[in-house]
């Protein structure tokens, strides 16, 4: 497998780093080579948890750099191309790499979008969307707004577009304001400031992808039990988690 490949790459690289000129073919042809400690780790697993890991880690981490530039060299003779370097932003979205594990965010995109909409103010919110709200038709008093005045629509699909890549705690609130985007009241525009609000007082909030051995996919399932006062329908909302960083919702 790849892992093992990996490793077999990394014991020739420790066994042969300091040597120019070495015929690797006397190690792949079994012959004695006095270079190669016999005491050496034999998997990967082994490599990894061997006392001098950092030296394994190191070799491993080297040779994967050689195969990205090999890999960039070979697009080029196909292709023009221009390394940028590692993405540090993509669609709105920060690309923060840390030693334990790397981070995505929309702090910027939240704070870009922040004076397109101060004319409607803005409070501290610490709750996307109030609980007990009533948004049923019937209990939604008023005339339909002029959504050239009030950016209803706009806003909701701006917080979709959060909501998708790196808010999933505003999903359900989002899902539910998303209905009335025909024929907003005045109730409904309420709620999406407040729910724009809540989105810039925890703009710091973000999607954090931890180093992990473990693979494992775990599903959360839940529903709302026919809530919904006009249909009786349940809304059923879902996170999967790779190991422990979650990965779809």
């Amino acid at each position: 497998d790849e892992e093992t490949k990996l490793w077999a790459v990394a014991l020739l690289n420790k066994a042969f780093k300091c040597v120019d000129a070495v015929d690797l073919s006397v190690y792949f042809n079994g012959l004695e080579c006095s270079n190669v400690d016999l005491s050496n780790p034999l998997t990967y697993k082994e490599a990894i948890e061997a006392p001098d890991r950092l030296d394994w880690e190191s070799a491993m981490n080297d040779e994967d750099e050689e195969t990205k530039l090999w890999a960039v060299a070979l697009l080029n003779k196909a292709f023009k191309c221009v390394d940028l370097g590692r993405t540090k932003r993509f669609l709105g979205i920060d690309i923060i790499r840390e030693s334990r594990g790397i981070r995505f965010s929309q702090k910027s995109y939240i704070e870009g979008l922040f004076e397109r909409f101060k004319k409607f103010g803005f409070k501290n919110v610490k709750e996307p969307f109030k609980v007990g709200m009533d948004l049923h038709d019937l209990n939604c008093e008023g005339d339909v707004l002029d959504t050239n005045e009030y950016p209803y629509r706009t806003l909701v699909g701006i917080l979709m577009f959060i909501s998708r890549y790196t808010r999933p705690d505003i999903c359900v609130a989002i899902n539910i304001l998303a209905r009335y985007n025909s024929a907003p009241k005045l109730i409904h525009w309420t709620c999406i400031l407040n729910l724009w609000n809540y989105v810039i007082s925890t703009k710091e909030k973000c999607i954090h992808l931890s180093k992990s051995l473990g693979l494992d996919v775990n599903c959360y399932v839940d529903a709302s039990w026919a809530t919904s006062v006009k249909d009786r329908k349940s809304i059923t909302g879902y996170l999967i988690c790779a190991g422990k960083n979650p990965i779809i919702w």
